[in-house]
């Protein structure tokens, strides 16, 4: 999967060969010392910007220049691999500003993209004195940009002019009457363009807070995001968009795409075991998890990854023969994928958790006193083990709490899901997939896409898949009320499907949820809107495996309209932003079907390891799968065989007819192409 809307720029970096591998690596740089933990993901790259670049099949590299100056980076050939370089600095205050300036001339040579955001890193020798403008630009103007100097604070001398439409600047928050300051910094050349040009009445002077030219695209702090003082909340004032398609390329070809299965938006469900064996206040006398398994489970039917707490469940700890009933009853319901929560919920997966993990998850008085991991189930004697959390969890839930013998078995992170590279060699050594953290929502309350969040976490070679959606934890406040709150998901499931499809849908929660009759309500009418939609329905193995394959595929031109797709597992559609086009059928190979939504074009994969895809203007002859709701295998002149974890039903396109077929069984399906006429 590569972001073939870099295409466009291709011709400028040196590619030439008839057949080009498509780059969609990203090397984001960033500053350890700027975060709580030192850890990338509190960067706002990770936290804001990535969310956007999955969008356009971009995947992010992220390395540390807040230390020691990473010798890698001095590697023409380690830079010029990537699609473009990020920075996103909150201060002017690098450890080694003079290697960082240094590397820049060097870099500006590879030819590579670069996106500045925020602060340039390396303006401050000390902590009060700049360098001299000579040292700054010597590596600014690698990149056609200038540097001149001057801070202005006085907005009442500021008169800002739009050299672009005002929505790129001002996408979900305005610019007039809230800037509040500006340093002079201009382009240079011919190709530099100004997005918005301030001119400093009463000075003589004028920045380019926000520019672009061939070389770069630089948006100056408080002119890429507002950052609310009260809540926190950011929103962006720069279309992250527009940015991303003007530094990297326009979204015109084929982008691997995780939000839709077989021309229809995916949706999981998967729960964490928390609660389920609390008493439910709905009968006040059932287990909340039972309360889950009657009134939603077994009344909708719809794909479902549950996991359990082992400690919670084990009678040998807090569970009971009833507990063990109750999972058992759960676990062997065809359309229930088993899953495991952990032993013992860790809440930080450090085993000496930081100073800000402690505040989370430990009253005042244990914060300065507390030694060695934060666990929420209390065992006696029991010191927090990876391999017991992890493997002993699974071999425990699979030999006691069902015969079955799943193809793949998931581990749902607990706490502050974020399993450290040992934890995560455990899981991935044994076989298993590994899923939670992200907690994405666009609503009312977080009325930006900032607040959703990437696809994925990487820790050393090791991939960690977050959710598409927050759970009820978080729209309950920590589970204080509203204890109805979490229907507000709905709202994200909207608009993360229109203008823009983002994300497929998740409904995500605890068993505790069948704790109290108003989240039990919410989660009724969170479900009835979601299978009232036309939907593929997966459980959240399929979801990860097809990250994965988002990951992992490659995008090959083969010329302007031919493109060829490998190692993309079990995601099964590229998306064509944008453009007048469709599959030619007659030489596209292991292409079975597409439709089009919000403008753009949905292609259908079948179930062979590599594809071709050819792109016409002309109106589509061919029969085609227009949607469905499953994996389609394979398609010949009568049948279509694949597998669904729902009863498999699709609308196929014979002769310029839409049909609708459908099977009664859930799993493997072999049926006719005949069909009812629509």
């Amino acid at each position: 999967m590569v972001l073939l809307i870099l295409l466009v720029c291709l011709s400028s970096f040196g590619v030439g060969a008839s057949e080009i591998q498509i780059k969609r690596e990203i090397l984001a740089l960033w500053d350890s010392t700027e975060t709580d933990n030192g850890n990338y993901v509190e960067t706002p790259t990770h936290m804001y910007l990535e969310p956007i670049l999955n969008h356009y099949g971009l995947k992010v590299t992220y390395v540390d220049v807040g230390k020691a100056f990473p010798l890698k980076l001095n590697s023409q050939k380690y830079l010029k691999k990537f699609r473009g370089i990020i920075s996103w600095f909150s201060n002017d205050r690098l450890k080694d500003p003079k290697s960082y300036q240094a590397w820049l001339v060097k870099a500006s040579q590879a030819k590579v993209p670069f996106l500045f955001l925020g602060y340039f890193g390396f303006l401050l020798k000390d902590e009060k004195n700049e360098f001299p403008k000579s040292f700054i630009n010597k590596a600014l103007n690698k990149f056609d940009i200038e540097y001149g100097g001057s801070f202005y604070n006085n907005p009442l001398l500021f008169q800002l002019s739009y050299q672009v439409p005002k929505s790129y600047l001002e996408f979900e928050r305005g610019l007039e009457n809230e800037v509040r300051e500006v340093r002079v910094i201009k382009g240079l050349g011919k190709n530099s363009k100004a997005w918005l040009k301030i001119k400093i009445s009463q000075e003589g002077e004028s920045s380019w807070p926000v520019l672009e030219n061939k070389k770069a695209f630089y948006v100056q702090a408080g002119y890429e995001l507002f950052t609310n003082p009260q809540t926190y909340q950011v929103k962006w004032r720069v279309d992250p968009f527009k940015m991303v398609q003007k530094v990297f390329g326009a979204p015109s070809f084929p982008v691997p795409d995780i939000t839709t299965l077989c021309g229809r938006r995916m949706l999981y469900v998967h729960i964490d075991g928390d609660g389920f064996i609390n008493q439910s206040r709905v009968d006040n006398k059932s287990f909340s998890g039972d309360i889950v398994l009657e009134k939603i489970i077994k009344k909708y039917k719809v794909p479902t990854t549950a996991s359990i707490i082992v400690s919670e469940i084990n009678p040998n700890y807090l569970g009971n023969a009833g507990s063990v009933r109750s999972i058992r009853s759960l676990f062997s319901l065809p359309y229930v994928e088993p899953a495991s929560h952990t032993f013992s919920h860790p809440l930080s997966w450090e085993m000496e958790p930081s100073l800000n993990e402690k505040k989370i998850y430990l009253s005042k008085d244990e914060v300065k006193k507390h030694r060695g991991p934060i666990i929420a189930y209390k065992i006696k004697d029991y010191i927090l083990d990876y391999n017991k959390e992890i493997t002993g969890a699974m071999e425990y839930i699979y030999s006691s709490l069902t015969d079955r013998s799943d193809e793949e078995k998931v581990v749902l992170w607990s706490g502050s899901c974020m399993p450290p590279e040992k934890a995560l060699k455990i899981t991935e050594k044994a076989g298993y997939l590994n899923m939670n953290g992200g907690d994405g929502r666009l609503d009312a309350t977080y009325d930006s896409y900032a607040g959703l969040s990437p696809l994925m976490r990487t820790v050393g070679p090791y991939t960690q898949v977050y959710t598409s959606f927050a759970n009820e934890n978080i729209y309950t406040n920590l589970w204080t009320g509203p204890y109805g709150g979490f229907k507000d998901v709905v709202e994200s499931f909207k608009r993360t499907e229109s203008p823009i499809r983002m994300r497929p849908m998740n409904i995500y929660y605890h068993f505790y949820s069948g704790e109290r009759k108003p989240s039990v309500d919410a989660l009724e009418k969170i479900y009835d809107y979601a299978t009232s939609q036309k939907i593929s329905p997966v459980f959240a193995s399929d979801y990860i495996k097809i990250v994965h394959g988002w990951r992992d595929s490659e995008i090959i031109k083969m010329s302007d309209n031919h493109f060829k797709f490998k190692s993309y597992n079990k995601l099964r559609t590229f998306r064509v932003d944008g453009s007048s086009v469709y599959p030619d059928y007659r030489r596209s190979k292991n292409i079975i079907g597409h439709n089009i939504h919000e403008g753009s074009l949905y292609v259908h994969l079948g179930g062979k390891a590599e594809a071709d895809l050819y792109l016409t203007k002309k109106k589509v002859e061919a029969n085609y799968i227009e949607s469905c709701n499953g994996f389609v295998e394979r398609v010949d002149r009568d049948r279509i065989e694949g597998y669904s974890r729902v009863p498999f039903q699709a609308s196929i396109v014979k002769s310029g007819q839409k049909v609708s077929i459908e099977s009664k069984v859930i799993g493997k399906f072999s049926i006719l192409k005949k069909g009812v006429t629509k």
